[in-house]
């Protein structure tokens, strides 16, 4: 019975992963110690995170009125520090320019990076090689001596990889250099911010 409770979980776990729903880093064998760790390593000011959670808020409530959310669109959106990074795809270039400026609407929107591109939505299998790669980069990061990943946001979207977070100018080379290594990565997106200098 332990089995099949264990199973259940981890293919429920595997299809919010798959369907792009889960915006939030997935924390393996995390408890609330480990996730109490993950804030408080967050380089944000506590009002700026507070902030980037109402901006992330508004923005979804933002898409459902202009009819973003859903086919035929497929629109994911990381706030971060005050950025948005839009990703995904849409039937044309007026549902992307409609999507830009909803999420720079937003109360709190510094800039709005727009890599949302104008065709079909990618398909699952797409996806599931998107969720791999993404934990390929994550676990090579994890593992790179004098590197801390929770410092990071990753976002992956039909093999490109977009790296944010408040990171120093050597943070930032190391994980461009170890990403770009990583087998499968067709493009790494910089849209870290300056820490500590």
């Amino acid at each position: 019975m332990m089995i099949s409770k264990t199973l259940m979980i981890a293919l429920a776990s595997t299809t919010l992963l798959l369907s792009g729903c889960v915006a939030a880093p997935v924390l393996i064998g995390a408890g609330a110690g480990a996730g109490a760790m993950m804030v408080s390593e967050d380089r944000r000011p506590q009002a700026q995170i507070a902030q980037d959670d109402a901006s992330n808020t508004r923005i979804q409530a933002l898409f459902a009125q202009q009819n973003l959310n859903g086919e035929p669109n497929r629109i994911r959106y990381t706030v971060y520090n005050g950025i948005v990074l839009l990703v995904g795809q849409v039937p044309n270039d007026a549902a992307r320019a409609l999507a830009h400026q909803a999420a720079q609407s937003a109360a709190g929107i510094k800039n709005v990076i727009n890599e949302l591109t104008v065709g079909n939505t990618i398909g699952a299998s797409t996806i599931a090689s998107d969720s791999y790669l993404s934990s390929k980069v994550r676990s090579k990061l994890a593992s790179t001596r004098d590197f801390k990943s929770s410092h990071l946001t990753i976002v992956v979207e039909n093999g490109s990889v977009y790296l944010m977070g408040l990171m120093t100018k050597e943070e930032q080379r190391i994980a461009i250099a170890v990403t770009r290594d990583v087998d499968g990565v067709k493009r790494v997106v910089r849209i870290m911010e300056d820490w500590g200098a």
